[in-house]
């Protein structure tokens, strides 16, 4: 999958706990998890790869579904450290990378 992003559209990950894995294999669910890794990105226009934790979560907490802001409902986000991406292929020109 070749992911795109372009004016100011911006991409971040949501990390996944240990206690969550636990819970996951638990269901029966199988394969293996490469954490912060993705295989393709195309970056034009201001389109953002963001690691800088305090602008995530501000963000996240901007958005809400039901009164409840998504900050709040995420599994973990609250430990999440936002420090690096393994990228396989990064494309395109005039992209940001934001770091905190």
């Amino acid at each position: 999958m070749d992911l795109l992003f372009e004016n100011v559209a911006q991409y971040t990950y949501f990390g996944v706990t240990d206690q969550e894995t636990e819970k996951l294999s638990g269901d029966n669910i199988t394969g293996e998890n490469i954490d912060k890794r993705v295989s393709s990105i195309t970056l034009r226009n201001g389109g953002i790869i963001n690691l800088f934790d305090e602008n995530i979560e501000q963000t996240w907490k901007s958005i809400s579904f039901g009164g409840t802001s998504l900050w709040d409902t995420m599994l973990g986000a609250k430990s999440v450290k936002h420090d690096y991406i393994r990228l396989g292929d990064l494309n395109g020109s005039g992209g940001i990378f934001r770091l905190d």
